[in-house]
């Protein structure tokens, strides 16, 4: 597993993957300079994905950054010799890592960059217990909770308001990408997740559209519970301060005030 990349690098952009850490500086893609025809001639095992890293991701401009995936064949690199790369992108990303840390702007920005379906299945469960408060359902009816979860169609897709958001939710054609951050839902999401049956409805979404490919997840044990197989796995962190601070900025600017403090716990 490689580094944990830390507070600094989500500002300045530098990430290691779990597939092996940092990558080699001079790791680019088979297609420059007419590497993508001397990969095919020379390559037996062209077309492999395995050890696929994530090597910068640079700034685009003051909104975000935008990524430089180069997965690199390590047989093929033992066949064909030290400057062969074969430049193929991983169909499945997975980023893990705790709240705050930065997993869902970058996410999106990666799948938005790729071409990609984006899913944050924090979100998921977000709007489960956005929908479980609007219909007046206990928090301790599992039963409820469970048949909600498997009724309900969620979606999450590209913003379609600029209004800071990175993506949007979408719960039964409704828009509910900022209601499902509310006070009254940080308070009871984690009691609906524990829900074994509310779980098992949500990876079965979630597992179905990895199964399809070119998608961009993030969330929660992403890479060892819900996509352990993916092709490209991340985790990213940031320390409880600056995390806290996030928070509070995404609060503010909806008029919602929330001591520091209490987002730290």
């Amino acid at each position: 597993m490689g580094r944990r990349a830390s507070a600094g690098d989500a500002a300045s952009g530098s990430l290691a993957s779990e597939s092996g850490g940092a990558p080699p500086a001079d790791v680019r893609r088979a297609s420059r300079a007419g590497g993508e025809a001397n990969s095919r001639a020379r390559c037996p095992s062209r077309g492999r994905t395995r050890g696929a890293s994530i090597t910068r991701i640079e700034p685009a401009d003051r909104a975000g950054a935008t990524a430089t995936v180069a997965p690199v064949d390590q047989s093929c690199e033992t066949k064909c010799g030290p400057t062969t790369r074969v430049a193929v992108t991983p169909r499945t990303i997975a980023i893990d890592g705790p709240a705050g840390a930065g997993k869902s702007t970058i996410g999106a920005l990666v799948a938005e960059r790729l071409g990609y379906l984006f899913l944050d299945t924090g979100a998921m469960y977000r709007a489960v217990a956005l929908a479980a408060i609007r219909k007046g359902i206990d928090p301790d009816d599992s039963e409820q909770l469970a048949k909600l979860a498997r009724d309900s169609r969620i979606t999450i897709g590209p913003p379609t308001v600029r209004d800071g958001r990175a993506y949007t939710v979408l719960f039964d054609g409704a828009d509910v990408t900022w209601d499902i951050r509310s006070a009254e839902v940080d308070a009871s999401v984690s009691q609906v997740a524990r829900v074994p049956a509310v779980r098992d409805a949500m990876l079965e979404q979630q597992r179905d559209l990895a199964r399809r490919g070119r998608v961009v997840m993030v969330g929660r044990d992403i890479g060892t519970v819900v996509l352990p197989e993916a092709e490209c796995k991340v985790f990213l962190t940031a320390s409880a301060a600056e995390r806290a601070k996030r928070r509070e900025e995404e609060l503010r600017s909806r008029g919602q005030v929330r001591p520091r403090q209490e987002l730290l716990q």
